[in-house]
């Protein structure tokens, strides 16, 4: 099967925290929410010369790395991208999951119980705010 790049539904936002993000946009059952796959902060720098701009990672810490949910109520604008953004896109997607493979091979000792029980100690305990 040959896919063309109008068939991939990539994003552009703009958040009301001021983040600009690039993400593939998948249908979130309920449609209340937007669901994003993959999402990068969208870096750009404007100079009398040119127009440049670069990918990060929007939510490294993540748990669930791949698929996030936003609220649209944050949502300033948004716009299907230009189909060079979206190759480029993909491109560090595919990059930042080969990453995240090298890291998952590489041998380290995984957490022991007496390790968190220290850490624990050290961290203070949550107050309940209501």
């Amino acid at each position: 099967m040959t896919y063309s790049l109008d068939d991939i539904n990539i994003q552009l936002f703009k958040l009301s925290s001021g983040d600009e993000i690039i993400s593939l946009v998948y249908e979130e059952p309920g449609g209340v929410l937007i669901g994003l796959e993959s999402p990068l902060l969208l870096h750009t720098k404007v100079t009398a010369e040119a127009h440049s701009y670069a990918f990060s990672d929007w939510a490294p810490m993540s748990k669930s790395r791949g698929k996030i949910n936003l609220n649209p109520s944050h949502v300033i604008s948004q716009s299907e991208a230009d189909d060079e953004i979206k190759e480029r896109y993909i491109r560090m997607c595919l990059r930042i999951r080969e990453d995240e493979m090298e890291l998952e091979d590489d041998d380290h000792d995984p957490l022991r119980d007496e390790q968190l029980e220290q850490f624990s100690k050290l961290v203070p305990k949550k107050a309940s705010i209501h």
